[in-house]
């Protein structure tokens, strides 16, 4: 597999930044999203919106972990895209209704957990989990969102929104895998013994069970209740799969490869799966109703409307 060149990298991530000020958000196109759409994606799109802040602290992780300053300052870039796509998902969330202007959605308390946990311990985490768990991510939930948008909601807004984002997520995998196959070239499953000693926290296992599965499990449901068939998902995740299948480098990070197999039972409907996450998201909404289990958490820093 052949590597990115990382300081042509850097300079695509300098041309590519762009600004919410960039967007018309009073542009012509809001009427032509029904009152059908906008109850029906309204759930999922706050659930976007917390996602991408989960990628933007994942980055910033990354960023301070690694010992190459090419890849801290890319993913240094990439954090700051994430933040200006939770935003300009906020912006698209009140072009349509479902929101108050200025506001960011109330987070489910999956979302909460996992936001919580990366604001506080998400360096904690070694930089091999990051860099199995972020392509999967973006492949599989911005992938099938940006298809089923670009082909169901007819608002011109939203389509250059969703543009602009799909350019940056096409920089982020590229650095994505990039990354995986320079860990599996040096770690191999050595990665393995990394992962089981950040098991051991107990943060951590928290995160997991309350945080990061539940939160892939409601983004599921979401797209299922929104109309997005399975098998989009299904190929989205497969895309994930074969990369590992077509890059031997790839493969043998052991990390990537328990991503991989999680990712296989994820976008399988009929896996069992779905019934372990389903009693973790119930038991995530019965914690969340103690008032003394959900600790004070400080909110994501937003970006100006012409930043």
């Amino acid at each position: 597999m052949a590597l990115v060149d990382l300081a042509e990298m850097q300079n695509k991530c300098r041309a590519g930044q762009w600004s919410l000020a960039d967007i018309d958000w009073d542009a012509p196109g809001r009427e032509r999203v029904s009152a059908e759409q906008r109850e029906r994606m309204r759930s999922f799109m706050g659930d976007l919106v917390w996602i991408e802040s989960f990628g933007q602290y994942a980055f910033e992780a990354m960023a301070a972990t690694t010992d190459d300053p090419a890849l801290r300052a890319i993913y240094e870039s990439f954090a700051v895209d994430e933040l200006r796509h939770a935003d300009a998902e906020q912006r698209l969330m009140a072009r349509w209704g479902m929101i108050e202007p200025g506001r960011r959605p109330e987070p489910n308390p999956s979302a909460r957990v996992a936001v919580e946990f990366l604001q506080r311990h998400g360096r904690e985490i070694p930089f091999a989990v990051y860099a199995a768990i972020l392509p999967m991510f973006e492949i599989a939930l911005d992938g099938a969102l940006l298809q089923f948008v670009t082909a169901t909601v007819d608002d011109p807004v939203a389509h250059r929104v969703f543009e602009k984002v799909n350019r940056d997520e096409a920089r982020h995998l590229a650095v994505d895998f990039h990354t995986l196959a320079m860990l599996g070239r040096e770690s191999g499953f050595g990665a393995l013994w990394t992962l089981a000693a950040a098991l051991t926290r107990p943060s951590t296992l928290r995160m997991l069970a309350l945080g990061y599965i539940p939160l892939l499990e409601r983004a599921w449901t979401e797209l299922r209740r929104m109309g997005v068939p399975a098998t989009d998902l299904t190929a989205c995740i497969r895309k994930f799969h074969n990369f590992g299948v077509r890059n031997p480098d790839v493969a043998r990070h052991a990390i990537y490869r328990l991503i991989a197999s999680h990712a296989s039972a994820f976008s399988d409907p009929d896996n069992a799966y779905h019934w372990v996450a389903a009693a973790l998201v119930w038991l995530t909404d019965v914690l969340a109703a103690v008032d003394s289990w959900t600790p004070a958490w400080a909110p994501v820093r937003v970006l100006p409307a012409a930043a």
